[in-house]
Protein backbone atom coordinates (compact mmCIF):
# COMPACT_ATOMS: atom_id res chain seq x y z
CA UNK A 1 0.00 0.00 0.00
CA UNK A 2 3.01 2.43 0.98
CA UNK A 3 4.46 2.21 -2.63
CA UNK A 4 1.11 3.07 -4.30
CA UNK A 5 0.53 6.15 -2.28
CA UNK A 6 4.54 6.98 -2.82
CA UNK A 7 3.70 6.56 -6.39
CA UNK A 8 0.62 8.66 -6.44
CA UNK A 9 2.61 11.42 -4.78
CA UNK A 10 5.43 11.22 -7.57
CA UNK A 11 2.37 11.43 -9.68
CA UNK A 12 1.07 14.51 -8.74
CA UNK A 13 4.92 16.07 -8.29
CA UNK A 14 4.96 15.80 -11.96
CA UNK A 15 1.75 17.22 -12.94
CA UNK A 16 2.67 19.83 -10.48
CA UNK A 17 5.77 20.49 -12.93
CA UNK A 18 8.19 19.09 -10.24
CA UNK A 19 10.87 17.05 -10.37
CA UNK A 20 9.59 13.13 -9.81
CA UNK A 21 11.07 9.74 -10.37
CA UNK A 22 7.62 8.12 -12.34
CA UNK A 23 8.54 6.80 -16.25
CA UNK A 24 8.24 9.30 -19.03
CA UNK A 25 5.53 6.71 -20.44
CA UNK A 26 3.51 7.03 -17.18
CA UNK A 27 4.34 11.37 -16.66
CA UNK A 28 2.86 11.44 -20.26
CA UNK A 29 -0.36 9.63 -18.86
CA UNK A 30 -0.62 11.89 -16.24
CA UNK A 31 0.21 14.92 -18.52
CA UNK A 32 -2.53 13.64 -21.09
CA UNK A 33 -5.27 13.03 -18.41
CA UNK A 34 -4.19 16.56 -16.53
CA UNK A 35 -5.37 18.02 -19.70
CA UNK A 36 -8.91 15.98 -20.08
CA UNK A 37 -9.59 17.29 -16.71
CA UNK A 38 -8.66 21.32 -16.88
CA UNK A 39 -11.00 20.85 -20.46
CA UNK A 40 -13.23 19.39 -18.16
CA UNK A 41 -13.86 22.10 -15.63
CA UNK A 42 -13.43 25.10 -18.37
CA UNK A 43 -16.21 24.07 -20.92
CA UNK A 44 -18.44 22.76 -17.75
CA UNK A 45 -17.95 23.73 -14.22
CA UNK A 46 -15.84 27.18 -14.18
CA UNK A 47 -18.29 30.53 -14.40
CA UNK A 48 -16.63 33.24 -15.43
CA UNK A 49 -18.40 35.38 -12.07
CA UNK A 50 -16.79 33.09 -9.94
CA UNK A 51 -13.35 33.20 -11.24
CA UNK A 52 -10.82 34.86 -8.46
CA UNK A 53 -7.61 33.92 -7.24
CA UNK A 54 -8.84 31.80 -4.71
CA UNK A 55 -11.27 30.01 -6.44
CA UNK A 56 -7.90 29.49 -9.60
CA UNK A 57 -5.77 28.07 -6.62
CA UNK A 58 -8.46 25.41 -5.40
CA UNK A 59 -9.21 24.71 -9.10
CA UNK A 60 -5.92 23.49 -9.97
CA UNK A 61 -5.42 22.10 -7.00
CA UNK A 62 -8.35 19.77 -7.44
CA UNK A 63 -7.90 19.26 -10.94
CA UNK A 64 -3.96 17.94 -10.21
CA UNK A 65 -5.54 15.91 -7.52
CA UNK A 66 -8.47 14.31 -9.77
CA UNK A 67 -5.48 13.77 -12.55
CA UNK A 68 -3.10 12.01 -10.17
CA UNK A 69 -5.85 9.26 -9.50
CA UNK A 70 -7.35 8.89 -12.85
CA UNK A 71 -3.52 8.21 -14.09
CA UNK A 72 -3.66 5.15 -12.04
CA UNK A 73 -6.29 4.27 -13.13
CA UNK A 74 -5.38 5.08 -17.10
CA UNK A 75 -1.74 3.10 -16.34
CA UNK A 76 -3.60 0.12 -14.51
CA UNK A 77 -5.98 0.06 -18.05
CA UNK A 78 -2.43 -0.17 -20.26
CA UNK A 79 -0.53 -2.59 -17.42
CA UNK A 80 -0.15 -5.28 -20.35
CA UNK A 81 2.20 -3.24 -22.45
CA UNK A 82 5.55 -3.39 -20.99
CA UNK A 83 6.81 -0.35 -21.89
CA UNK A 84 4.27 1.22 -19.84
CA UNK A 85 6.05 -0.18 -16.77
CA UNK A 86 8.93 1.07 -13.96
CA UNK A 87 11.60 -0.55 -13.96
CA UNK A 88 10.45 -1.60 -10.37
CA UNK A 89 7.51 -3.12 -11.49
CA UNK A 90 10.04 -4.92 -14.77
CA UNK A 91 12.16 -6.07 -11.72
CA UNK A 92 9.00 -7.35 -9.80
CA UNK A 93 7.91 -9.70 -12.46
CA UNK A 94 10.83 -10.91 -13.13
CA UNK A 95 10.97 -12.10 -9.67
CA UNK A 96 7.47 -13.26 -10.16
CA UNK A 97 8.93 -15.61 -12.88
CA UNK A 98 11.85 -16.84 -10.79
CA UNK A 99 14.27 -14.76 -12.16
CA UNK A 100 16.33 -12.40 -9.76
CA UNK A 101 19.28 -11.06 -11.38
CA UNK A 102 17.12 -8.62 -13.74
CA UNK A 103 18.15 -4.99 -11.56
CA UNK A 104 21.48 -5.29 -12.99
CA UNK A 105 20.30 -3.83 -16.34
CA UNK A 106 19.36 -0.11 -15.28
CA UNK A 107 20.00 3.12 -16.05
CA UNK A 108 20.02 6.05 -13.79
CA UNK A 109 16.25 6.83 -13.04
CA UNK A 110 12.83 4.30 -13.33
CA UNK A 111 12.65 4.27 -16.90
CA UNK A 112 13.34 0.81 -17.51
CA UNK A 113 15.86 0.17 -20.64
CA UNK A 114 14.53 -1.32 -23.78
CA UNK A 115 16.72 -3.97 -23.87
CA UNK A 116 15.55 -5.37 -20.27
CA UNK A 117 11.97 -5.17 -21.74
CA UNK A 118 12.47 -7.39 -24.55
CA UNK A 119 14.22 -9.70 -22.08
CA UNK A 120 11.27 -9.76 -20.14
CA UNK A 121 9.49 -10.39 -23.24
CA UNK A 122 11.91 -13.10 -24.38
CA UNK A 123 11.55 -14.80 -20.58
CA UNK A 124 9.29 -17.32 -21.27
CA UNK A 125 10.83 -18.33 -24.61
CA UNK A 126 14.41 -18.86 -23.01
CA UNK A 127 12.95 -20.90 -19.80
CA UNK A 128 12.31 -22.90 -23.35
CA UNK A 129 15.56 -23.50 -24.14
CA UNK A 130 17.50 -22.89 -20.33
CA UNK A 131 20.20 -25.13 -19.94
CA UNK A 132 21.59 -25.09 -23.75
CA UNK A 133 24.42 -22.89 -24.95
CA UNK A 134 22.36 -20.98 -26.78
CA UNK A 135 20.65 -19.65 -24.32
CA UNK A 136 23.57 -18.76 -22.62
CA UNK A 137 24.29 -16.55 -26.03
CA UNK A 138 21.01 -14.98 -26.08
CA UNK A 139 20.53 -14.05 -22.43
CA UNK A 140 24.35 -12.49 -22.29
CA UNK A 141 23.45 -10.28 -25.58
CA UNK A 142 20.50 -8.24 -23.39
CA UNK A 143 23.03 -7.78 -20.93
CA UNK A 144 25.63 -5.77 -23.49
CA UNK A 145 27.52 -8.81 -24.22
CA UNK A 146 26.49 -9.06 -28.16
CA UNK A 147 29.41 -11.00 -29.54
CA UNK A 148 30.97 -14.50 -27.68
CA UNK A 149 31.35 -17.85 -28.02
CA UNK A 150 30.39 -21.05 -25.97
CA UNK A 151 32.34 -23.77 -25.91
CA UNK A 152 31.82 -27.18 -24.39
CA UNK A 153 35.47 -28.71 -23.61
CA UNK A 154 36.70 -32.24 -23.46
CA UNK A 155 39.72 -34.21 -21.79
CA UNK A 156 42.17 -35.79 -24.45
CA UNK A 157 45.93 -36.32 -25.55
CA UNK A 158 47.84 -33.98 -27.29
CA UNK A 159 50.38 -34.85 -30.03
CA UNK A 160 53.05 -35.39 -27.02
CA UNK A 161 50.40 -37.34 -25.38
CA UNK A 162 49.96 -34.65 -22.60
CA UNK A 163 46.59 -34.13 -21.21
CA UNK A 164 44.84 -31.06 -22.53
CA UNK A 165 41.17 -29.49 -22.30
CA UNK A 166 40.23 -29.21 -25.76
CA UNK A 167 37.49 -26.23 -26.46
CA UNK A 168 34.93 -27.24 -28.96
CA UNK A 169 32.76 -24.29 -30.34
CA UNK A 170 29.16 -24.96 -29.95
CA UNK A 171 27.26 -21.99 -30.19
CA UNK A 172 27.51 -18.03 -30.77
CA UNK A 173 27.97 -15.37 -33.00
CA UNK A 174 31.56 -15.84 -34.73
CA UNK A 175 31.98 -17.02 -38.22
CA UNK A 176 33.49 -20.98 -37.68
CA UNK A 177 35.33 -19.84 -34.63
CA UNK A 178 38.09 -21.84 -33.90
CA UNK A 179 38.69 -24.48 -31.23
CA UNK A 180 40.36 -23.60 -27.63
CA UNK A 181 43.02 -25.65 -25.91
CA UNK A 182 43.76 -25.00 -22.35
CA UNK A 183 46.81 -27.19 -20.57
CA UNK A 184 45.39 -29.86 -17.90
CA UNK A 185 46.99 -27.76 -15.10
CA UNK A 186 45.08 -24.60 -15.52
CA UNK A 187 41.99 -25.80 -15.20
CA UNK A 188 41.99 -29.25 -12.69
CA UNK A 189 44.62 -27.30 -10.71
CA UNK A 190 42.05 -24.54 -9.49
CA UNK A 191 38.93 -26.81 -9.15
CA UNK A 192 38.41 -28.60 -6.06
CA UNK A 193 36.29 -31.21 -7.33
CA UNK A 194 38.85 -32.79 -9.54
CA UNK A 195 39.98 -35.68 -8.18
CA UNK A 196 42.70 -37.63 -10.04
CA UNK A 197 46.21 -36.88 -11.33
CA UNK A 198 47.20 -36.63 -15.14
CA UNK A 199 48.98 -39.69 -14.14
CA UNK A 200 45.85 -41.54 -12.94
CA UNK A 201 43.89 -40.69 -15.99
CA UNK A 202 46.74 -41.59 -18.08
CA UNK A 203 47.00 -45.42 -16.73
CA UNK A 204 43.24 -45.54 -16.02
CA UNK A 205 42.94 -45.12 -19.94
CA UNK A 206 45.36 -47.70 -20.99
CA UNK A 207 43.45 -50.23 -18.65
CA UNK A 208 40.37 -49.68 -20.85
CA UNK A 209 38.63 -47.93 -17.72
CA UNK A 210 37.44 -44.86 -18.98
CA UNK A 211 38.13 -43.61 -22.98
CA UNK A 212 39.75 -40.41 -24.22
CA UNK A 213 38.89 -37.86 -25.14
CA UNK A 214 35.84 -37.73 -22.61
CA UNK A 215 33.35 -34.80 -22.14
CA UNK A 216 34.13 -32.71 -18.79
CA UNK A 217 31.29 -30.96 -17.27
CA UNK A 218 32.94 -27.40 -18.34
CA UNK A 219 31.57 -24.85 -20.48
CA UNK A 220 33.31 -21.66 -21.78
CA UNK A 221 32.71 -18.32 -22.06
CA UNK A 222 34.18 -16.77 -24.55
CA UNK A 223 33.57 -12.62 -25.19
CA UNK A 224 34.79 -11.60 -28.31
CA UNK A 225 35.69 -7.94 -27.95
CA UNK A 226 37.03 -5.49 -30.06
CA UNK A 227 40.20 -3.17 -29.28
CA UNK A 228 39.18 -0.69 -31.47
CA UNK A 229 36.16 0.66 -33.00
CA UNK A 230 34.02 4.09 -32.76
CA UNK A 231 32.53 3.89 -29.55
CA UNK A 232 35.92 5.68 -27.87
CA UNK A 233 35.45 8.52 -30.62
CA UNK A 234 31.81 9.05 -30.09
CA UNK A 235 31.85 8.68 -26.30
CA UNK A 236 35.09 12.00 -25.83
CA UNK A 237 33.11 13.31 -28.52
CA UNK A 238 30.16 13.51 -26.16
CA UNK A 239 32.45 15.03 -23.18
CA UNK A 240 33.87 17.35 -25.33
CA UNK A 241 30.83 18.81 -26.03
CA UNK A 242 29.45 18.17 -22.18
CA UNK A 243 32.29 20.61 -20.90
CA UNK A 244 31.37 23.28 -23.85
CA UNK A 245 28.32 23.44 -22.89
CA UNK A 246 28.91 23.61 -18.94
CA UNK A 247 31.22 26.33 -19.87
CA UNK A 248 28.68 28.27 -21.44
CA UNK A 249 25.88 27.72 -19.69
CA UNK A 250 27.29 26.70 -16.10
CA UNK A 251 24.50 23.48 -16.16
CA UNK A 252 25.07 19.31 -16.62
CA UNK A 253 22.01 16.63 -17.08
CA UNK A 254 22.76 14.36 -14.31
CA UNK A 255 22.21 11.15 -16.59
CA UNK A 256 25.40 8.55 -15.07
CA UNK A 257 25.12 7.16 -11.79
CA UNK A 258 28.42 6.42 -9.63
CA UNK A 259 27.88 3.42 -7.85
CA UNK A 260 30.69 4.13 -5.72
CA UNK A 261 29.15 6.74 -3.83
CA UNK A 262 25.34 5.25 -4.81
CA UNK A 263 24.57 9.32 -6.40
CA UNK A 264 23.34 10.18 -9.65
CA UNK A 265 25.42 12.99 -11.96
CA UNK A 266 26.67 14.24 -14.92
CA UNK A 267 28.54 12.24 -17.79
CA UNK A 268 30.98 14.80 -17.67
CA UNK A 269 31.84 14.23 -13.80
CA UNK A 270 31.38 10.47 -13.80
CA UNK A 271 34.18 10.80 -16.63
CA UNK A 272 36.46 13.16 -15.00
CA UNK A 273 36.64 10.62 -12.27
CA UNK A 274 37.70 7.85 -13.86
CA UNK A 275 40.35 9.92 -15.73
CA UNK A 276 41.40 11.25 -12.30
CA UNK A 277 41.55 7.95 -10.22
CA UNK A 278 43.17 6.95 -13.05
CA UNK A 279 46.32 9.01 -13.39
CA UNK A 280 46.27 8.73 -9.59
CA UNK A 281 46.89 5.42 -9.77
CA UNK A 282 49.09 4.67 -13.19
CA UNK A 283 51.10 6.84 -15.65
CA UNK A 284 49.41 7.67 -18.18
CA UNK A 285 51.30 7.61 -22.15
CA UNK A 286 53.28 9.90 -23.66
CA UNK A 287 51.55 12.69 -25.25
CA UNK A 288 50.38 12.87 -29.24
CA UNK A 289 49.71 15.71 -31.71
CA UNK A 290 46.14 14.06 -32.00
CA UNK A 291 43.26 11.97 -29.43
CA UNK A 292 40.51 10.11 -30.59
CA UNK A 293 37.43 12.28 -30.75
CA UNK A 294 34.11 12.06 -33.40
CA UNK A 295 34.62 15.55 -35.48
CA UNK A 296 32.49 14.97 -37.76
CA UNK A 297 28.59 16.91 -37.86
CA UNK A 298 26.24 14.07 -37.55
CA UNK A 299 24.34 13.57 -34.21
CA UNK A 300 22.87 10.37 -34.68
CA UNK A 301 25.34 6.94 -33.53
CA UNK A 302 24.00 4.72 -35.61
CA UNK A 303 24.86 7.25 -38.37
CA UNK A 304 28.39 7.92 -36.80
CA UNK A 305 29.35 4.50 -36.84
CA UNK A 306 27.94 4.35 -40.44
CA UNK A 307 30.69 6.41 -41.20
CA UNK A 308 33.12 4.71 -39.60
CA UNK A 309 33.00 1.12 -41.21
CA UNK A 310 32.92 3.15 -44.47
CA UNK A 311 36.07 4.65 -43.71
CA UNK A 312 38.03 1.69 -42.55
CA UNK A 313 36.64 -0.83 -44.73
CA UNK A 314 39.30 -2.80 -46.39
CA UNK A 315 41.48 -0.96 -48.78
CA UNK A 316 42.65 -2.24 -52.15
CA UNK A 317 45.46 -0.29 -53.00
CA UNK A 318 47.92 2.05 -50.96
CA UNK A 319 46.60 5.31 -53.11
CA UNK A 320 43.12 4.28 -51.47
CA UNK A 321 44.46 3.53 -48.14
CA UNK A 322 46.19 7.03 -48.17
CA UNK A 323 42.86 8.69 -49.00
CA UNK A 324 40.72 6.77 -46.18
CA UNK A 325 43.83 6.89 -43.88
CA UNK A 326 43.48 11.18 -44.13
CA UNK A 327 39.37 10.79 -44.04
CA UNK A 328 40.13 8.87 -40.96
CA UNK A 329 42.11 11.85 -39.28
CA UNK A 330 39.73 14.41 -40.75
CA UNK A 331 36.55 12.53 -39.17
CA UNK A 332 37.66 10.48 -35.69
CA UNK A 333 40.82 12.63 -34.40
CA UNK A 334 41.18 16.10 -33.12
CA UNK A 335 44.35 18.09 -32.63
CA UNK A 336 45.75 17.68 -28.87
CA UNK A 337 45.41 21.29 -28.26
CA UNK A 338 41.51 21.61 -28.27
CA UNK A 339 41.21 18.87 -26.01
CA UNK A 340 40.44 20.77 -22.45
CA UNK A 341 42.31 18.39 -20.53
CA UNK A 342 46.14 19.10 -21.66
CA UNK A 343 47.89 17.69 -18.46
CA UNK A 344 47.57 15.05 -16.29
CA UNK A 345 46.57 17.48 -13.35
CA UNK A 346 43.36 18.92 -15.89
CA UNK A 347 41.21 16.46 -14.73
CA UNK A 348 41.76 16.92 -10.88
CA UNK A 349 41.60 20.70 -11.03
CA UNK A 350 38.22 20.52 -13.48
CA UNK A 351 36.53 18.01 -11.12
CA UNK A 352 37.18 20.16 -8.08
CA UNK A 353 36.03 23.19 -9.49
CA UNK A 354 32.47 21.18 -11.16
CA UNK A 355 31.79 19.21 -7.91
CA UNK A 356 34.68 19.49 -4.78
CA UNK A 357 32.12 17.61 -2.56
CA UNK A 358 32.41 14.17 -4.84
CA UNK A 359 35.72 14.65 -5.73
CA UNK A 360 36.46 14.94 -1.38
CA UNK A 361 34.83 11.59 -1.74
CA UNK A 362 36.79 9.94 -4.35
CA UNK A 363 39.55 11.15 -2.18
CA UNK A 364 39.09 8.99 0.84
CA UNK A 365 38.69 5.94 -1.14
CA UNK A 366 41.63 3.52 -0.03
CA UNK A 367 42.02 0.97 -2.47
CA UNK A 368 42.03 3.16 -6.21
CA UNK A 369 41.97 -0.19 -7.84
CA UNK A 370 38.60 -0.77 -7.05
CA UNK A 371 37.76 2.83 -6.73
CA UNK A 372 38.60 2.65 -10.54
CA UNK A 373 37.11 -0.76 -12.03
CA UNK A 374 33.73 0.85 -10.14
CA UNK A 375 34.34 3.80 -12.44
CA UNK A 376 34.83 2.28 -15.49
CA UNK A 377 32.21 -0.16 -15.08
CA UNK A 378 29.56 2.60 -14.49
CA UNK A 379 31.38 4.37 -17.37
CA UNK A 380 30.57 1.01 -19.58
CA UNK A 381 27.00 0.87 -18.42
CA UNK A 382 26.59 4.60 -20.04
CA UNK A 383 28.17 3.85 -22.98
CA UNK A 384 26.03 0.84 -23.44
CA UNK A 385 22.91 2.79 -22.17
CA UNK A 386 23.70 6.02 -24.82
CA UNK A 387 25.27 4.97 -27.44
CA UNK A 388 24.82 0.89 -28.12
CA UNK A 389 25.05 -1.82 -27.12
CA UNK A 390 28.28 -4.28 -27.39
CA UNK A 391 30.58 -1.23 -26.53
CA UNK A 392 32.46 -2.89 -23.04
CA UNK A 393 35.99 -2.84 -24.50
CA UNK A 394 37.61 -0.26 -22.02
CA UNK A 395 35.69 -2.27 -18.98
CA UNK A 396 36.54 -5.29 -20.09
CA UNK A 397 40.57 -4.46 -21.17
CA UNK A 398 41.22 -2.56 -17.59
CA UNK A 399 39.44 -4.46 -15.12
CA UNK A 400 39.77 -8.05 -16.15
CA UNK A 401 37.66 -10.33 -17.43
CA UNK A 402 36.81 -11.25 -14.06
CA UNK A 403 35.76 -8.43 -12.51
CA UNK A 404 33.65 -7.49 -15.64
CA UNK A 405 31.68 -11.01 -15.25
CA UNK A 406 31.72 -10.78 -11.40
CA UNK A 407 27.62 -9.52 -11.69
CA UNK A 408 27.00 -11.40 -14.86
CA UNK A 409 28.00 -15.17 -12.98
CA UNK A 410 24.47 -15.14 -11.48
CA UNK A 411 22.91 -14.73 -14.49
CA UNK A 412 24.89 -17.01 -16.27
CA UNK A 413 24.43 -19.86 -13.78
CA UNK A 414 21.19 -19.58 -13.82
CA UNK A 415 20.95 -20.22 -17.33
CA UNK A 416 23.93 -22.69 -17.97
CA UNK A 417 23.50 -26.14 -18.63
CA UNK A 418 22.62 -28.54 -15.18
CA UNK A 419 26.28 -29.29 -13.07
CA UNK A 420 28.17 -27.40 -15.78
CA UNK A 421 30.68 -25.22 -14.61
CA UNK A 422 32.23 -21.60 -15.97
CA UNK A 423 35.57 -21.15 -17.63
CA UNK A 424 35.65 -17.85 -18.47
CA UNK A 425 38.17 -17.08 -21.99
CA UNK A 426 39.53 -13.86 -22.64
CA UNK A 427 40.01 -12.97 -26.63
CA UNK A 428 40.39 -9.42 -27.65
CA UNK A 429 40.84 -8.58 -31.39
CA UNK A 430 41.89 -5.45 -33.97
CA UNK A 431 39.85 -5.28 -37.05
CA UNK A 432 40.53 -2.10 -38.40
CA UNK A 433 40.64 -2.87 -42.07
CA UNK A 434 41.98 0.17 -43.15
CA UNK A 435 45.51 0.19 -40.69
CA UNK A 436 45.98 -4.08 -40.79
CA UNK A 437 45.15 -5.14 -44.26
CA UNK A 438 47.29 -6.94 -46.49
CA UNK A 439 46.93 -4.67 -49.64
CA UNK A 440 45.86 -6.81 -53.54
CA UNK A 441 49.21 -4.96 -54.84
CA UNK A 442 51.12 -6.05 -52.39
CA UNK A 443 50.45 -10.07 -53.06
CA UNK A 444 53.32 -11.57 -54.63
CA UNK A 445 53.29 -12.75 -58.22
CA UNK A 446 55.81 -13.51 -60.87
CA UNK A 447 57.98 -10.17 -61.93
CA UNK A 448 60.48 -9.96 -64.95
CA UNK A 449 63.53 -7.89 -64.49
CA UNK A 450 66.50 -7.20 -65.73
CA UNK A 451 69.12 -6.18 -63.34
CA UNK A 452 72.80 -4.93 -63.31
CA UNK A 453 74.58 -6.62 -60.34
CA UNK A 454 78.43 -4.76 -59.70
CA UNK A 455 80.79 -7.13 -58.28
CA UNK A 456 83.84 -5.37 -56.91
CA UNK A 457 84.59 -8.32 -54.39
CA UNK A 458 86.84 -10.16 -56.53
CA UNK A 459 88.86 -13.89 -55.83
CA UNK A 460 92.30 -12.69 -55.74
CA UNK A 461 91.58 -9.22 -54.34
CA UNK A 462 92.83 -7.85 -57.52
CA UNK A 463 90.92 -4.77 -58.99
CA UNK A 464 88.02 -5.53 -61.43
CA UNK A 465 89.37 -2.97 -63.86
CA UNK A 466 91.19 0.08 -64.44
CA UNK A 467 92.86 2.56 -62.40
CA UNK A 468 91.46 6.11 -60.05
CA UNK A 469 88.62 6.02 -57.96
CA UNK A 470 85.03 5.42 -57.79
CA UNK A 471 82.61 8.19 -59.18
CA UNK A 472 79.63 8.40 -56.52
CA UNK A 473 77.68 10.62 -58.50
CA UNK A 474 76.61 8.14 -60.91
CA UNK A 475 75.72 4.78 -61.86
CA UNK A 476 78.93 3.38 -60.65
CA UNK A 477 81.75 2.16 -62.67
CA UNK A 478 84.81 0.68 -61.54
CA UNK A 479 88.34 2.90 -62.34
CA UNK A 480 91.13 2.03 -60.84
CA UNK A 481 93.54 -0.07 -58.25
CA UNK A 482 91.58 1.62 -55.40
CA UNK A 483 88.27 -0.15 -56.76
CA UNK A 484 88.23 -3.27 -55.18
CA UNK A 485 86.48 -2.57 -52.17
CA UNK A 486 83.37 -0.16 -53.33
CA UNK A 487 82.95 2.69 -50.49
CA UNK A 488 79.35 3.99 -52.33
CA UNK A 489 77.53 1.95 -54.59
CA UNK A 490 74.56 3.87 -56.85
CA UNK A 491 72.88 1.23 -58.56
CA UNK A 492 70.61 2.61 -61.70
CA UNK A 493 66.74 2.54 -60.53
CA UNK A 494 64.41 0.15 -63.02
CA UNK A 495 63.25 2.33 -66.16
CA UNK A 496 59.67 2.87 -64.46
CA UNK A 497 61.60 5.14 -61.79
CA UNK A 498 64.47 8.23 -62.03
CA UNK A 499 66.78 8.33 -59.59
CA UNK A 500 67.27 12.04 -58.60
CA UNK A 501 70.19 11.63 -56.24
CA UNK A 502 70.19 13.73 -52.75
CA UNK A 503 66.68 15.59 -51.57
CA UNK A 504 67.04 19.14 -52.62
CA UNK A 505 65.07 21.87 -51.66
CA UNK A 506 63.34 24.04 -53.97
CA UNK A 507 63.46 21.15 -57.14
CA UNK A 508 60.23 19.71 -58.66
CA UNK A 509 59.47 16.62 -57.86
CA UNK A 510 57.33 14.15 -60.20
CA UNK A 511 55.99 10.90 -59.33
CA UNK A 512 57.96 7.51 -59.40
CA UNK A 513 61.42 10.44 -58.87
CA UNK A 514 63.75 8.68 -55.98
CA UNK A 515 65.90 10.48 -53.96
CA UNK A 516 67.95 9.72 -51.11
CA UNK A 517 66.88 11.72 -47.72
CA UNK A 518 70.19 12.54 -46.00
CA UNK A 519 71.64 10.52 -43.21
CA UNK A 520 68.95 7.97 -42.88
CA UNK A 521 70.64 5.99 -45.78
CA UNK A 522 66.95 5.01 -46.94
CA UNK A 523 65.68 6.06 -50.52
CA UNK A 524 62.08 7.11 -51.44
CA UNK A 525 59.90 7.55 -54.19
CA UNK A 526 57.79 10.29 -55.64
CA UNK A 527 53.88 9.88 -55.49
CA UNK A 528 52.59 12.97 -56.32
CA UNK A 529 54.27 16.45 -57.65
CA UNK A 530 55.44 18.76 -56.04
CA UNK A 531 57.76 21.59 -55.47
CA UNK A 532 60.01 20.33 -52.72
CA UNK A 533 59.92 22.33 -49.52
CA UNK A 534 61.05 21.84 -45.95
CA UNK A 535 57.10 20.66 -45.04
CA UNK A 536 57.56 18.30 -47.69
CA UNK A 537 61.36 16.56 -46.94
CA UNK A 538 61.14 12.75 -46.87
CA UNK A 539 61.13 11.57 -43.21
CA UNK A 540 61.21 15.18 -41.42
CA UNK A 541 58.84 17.52 -43.07
CA UNK A 542 55.54 17.11 -41.27
CA UNK A 543 53.23 16.55 -44.18
CA UNK A 544 56.16 14.17 -46.66
CA UNK A 545 53.87 11.61 -46.14
CA UNK A 546 51.36 13.15 -48.76
CA UNK A 547 54.31 13.34 -51.57
CA UNK A 548 56.56 10.75 -50.81
CA UNK A 549 56.68 6.90 -49.67
CA UNK A 550 59.22 4.65 -47.81
CA UNK A 551 61.06 2.70 -51.11
CA UNK A 552 62.27 0.01 -48.65
CA UNK A 553 66.17 0.37 -49.77
CA UNK A 554 68.60 1.90 -47.60
CA UNK A 555 72.37 2.60 -47.83
CA UNK A 556 73.52 -0.83 -46.33
CA UNK A 557 77.03 -1.07 -45.00
CA UNK A 558 79.56 1.61 -45.18
CA UNK A 559 81.46 -0.63 -47.58
CA UNK A 560 79.75 -1.95 -50.47
CA UNK A 561 75.82 -1.20 -50.37
CA UNK A 562 73.33 0.42 -51.97
CA UNK A 563 70.95 -2.45 -53.12
CA UNK A 564 67.52 -2.14 -54.53
CA UNK A 565 64.47 -4.52 -52.88
CA UNK A 566 64.44 -8.02 -53.59
CA UNK A 567 61.20 -7.55 -55.51
CA UNK A 568 63.67 -6.39 -58.38
CA UNK A 569 66.07 -9.18 -58.17
CA UNK A 570 63.39 -11.85 -58.72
Amino acid sequence: MASKIDEFWEILKAIEGKPSNITDSLNAIAQADRTKLDAYFTNVIDQASFSTTDYNRLRKALVNLFASHRTTVSASAKVSDAHSLSNSDLDELFRSFGYPHSTILKDFDNNPLEQKIQFFLNLVDLYKIKGTPQALVEVLQFYGITQLDIFEFFLEQDSSGNLIFNGIPVAGTSLNPSGFQMPFANVAAIDPHWLYTPQQILQLNQSNKINLPSKTPYIGVQPVVDVDGPEMSILVRKVQDQYAEYQATGTLVDDAEISYVGEVHSMLELYLSAVYTFNRQYNPGADSTSYVCYDGTNTSTIDIIEEYNLITGRPVTRAEQRIKLQQYYDLFTRQTPTNFLQTRTDAETILNSINPTLKAELDVALDLVALLNSLVKDLAIWVRNNIGLGFINFAFILPGIVEYFKDLKDVISFFKPYRARLLLLETMQIRNRLQNSILVEDMLGPIDMDVLIYDFMTANSLPCCGTGDIDSTSPIICVGESATRCTREFVTPPGSFTWKGSWTRDLLYSVNDVVSSGSDGIQYKCIQSHIAVDKFKPAAGVDWTLYWEDFGISDGPTDCGRWWPDQYHR
